[in-house]
C-alpha cells in the first residue's frame, strides 16, 4: 500500500478521532475489569511535523495545530484531554510530534489491559514495531488488519473496544470494511467499534451508514468538517466521520456533529 499517514498527522479527522477514541478509554478505565483493545490499521506509531511529510503537506495547521495553543480550561472537556496529552507529548513546547493512534491507546491503558496492533505496511510495521518497546502489554503483527480482527474476537476479556482506521486506498475499501464488521459484531456484539470513515461520496457513506446502524442498535456518529476558508486546495477531504457500535454515554456530549440511538 502507498498510503502514508505521516502527510495527514493531526489533521481535523485525527482530532476527531483521538479525542473520542481518549474518552472511551477513560470511560473503560472506570471499571477494574480489564479490557481488550485492537487497532486494525495502527501505522507508524508517531509522526515529525516538522520532518518532510508535515512540511509538505501541514494539514495539522488545520486540525490539532488549530487547539494546541488555546487554554484547555475554555475548550469541551474531551478536546480539553485531548489538547492536555499533545502538549504531555511534546514535553509543553510547541507542536512538532503527533502521536499515532497506538501511542493514545498505550498511554491510557492499564496493566491489566491487553492491546493488538496490525500494520500491513512493513516500513511502518518496523517504525511502529520500534515505538512500542516501552509498552510490553502491546503486541504488533504486520498483518492485514481485517484478517486479525476476525481471528482475535471475541476476546477472552469480555470487555473492549475495537478501532477500524483504514486508509481507503482501495475503491472496495468499503465493501471491506462492511464484510469485516459482520464477522465481527457477530462474535463480540458487546464491544465499543470505533469505525472512521472519510466522507468524500455522500452517497456510499449514506448506504454505509445504513448498514452500520443494521449491524448495531446502539449506535453513534459523529462528523467533523473543515471550512473552506482555511485555505485547503480542492479535492482535499473536508468532511470526515467516525461511527461507534456502543458508545459511551458521555459521548452524547461532544464538540462534534453528533447522532446517538439506542
Amino acid at each position: 500500500m502507498n498510503y502514508l499517514h505521516a502527510f495527514h498527522a493531526g489533521n481535523f479527522a485525527d482530532v476527531l478521532k483521538h479525542s473520542i477514541l481518549c474518552a472511551c478509554l477513560r470511560y473503560l478505565n472506570r471499571k477494574p475489569a480489564p479490557y481488550f483493545i485492537l487497532d486494525s490499521h495502527a501505522g507508524a506509531g508517531r509522526y515529525d511535523l516538522g520532518g518532510d511529510a508535515g512540511l509538505r503537506n501541514p494539514e495539522y495547521i488545520s486540525g490539532a495545530g488549530a487547539f494546541y495553543g488555546a487554554d484547555p480550561a475554555g475548550l469541551h472537556p474531551i478536546l480539553a484531554d485531548y489538547v492536555t496529552f499533545l502538549r504531555k507529548f511534546n514535553g509543553d513546547r510547541a507542536l512538532r510530534l503527533y502521536p499515532g493512534s497506538p501511542i493514545f491507546i498505550a498511554e491510557h491503558m492499564r496493566e491489566s489491559d491487553r492491546f493488538l496492533c496490525a500494520e500491513l505496511n512493513e516500513t511502518e510495521y518496523f517504525k511502529l514495531s520500534a515505538r512500542m518497546t516501552d509498552y510490553p502489554r502491546v503486541t504488533v503483527n504486520n498483518v492485514d488488519g481485517y484478517k486479525l480482527l476476525n481471528a482475535s474476537l471475541p476476546p477472552a476479556e469480555r470487555r473492549g473496544l475495537i478501532l477500524i482506521d483504514p486508509p481507503f486506498e482501495k475503491p472496495e475499501e468499503f465493501d471491506l470494511l462492511e464484510a469485516a464488521l459482520k464477522k465481527a459484531v457477530k462474535k463480540f456484539a458487546t464491544g465499543v467499534y470505533l469505525i472512521w470513515v472519510p466522507v468524500k461520496d455522500e452517497a456510499r457513506y449514506a448506504a454505509f451508514l445504513e448498514t452500520a446502524r443494521a449491524l448495531c442498535p446502539k449506535f453513534g456518529r459523529f462528523e467533523a468538517v473543515l471550512p473552506r476558508e482555511v485555505g485547503e486546495s480542492p479535492g482535499k477531504m473536508r468532511k470526515t466521520g467516525l461511527v461507534a457500535f456502543n458508545p459511551p454515554y458521555i459521548l452524547k456530549d461532544t464538540p462534534f456533529t453528533v447522532e446517538f440511538s439506542d
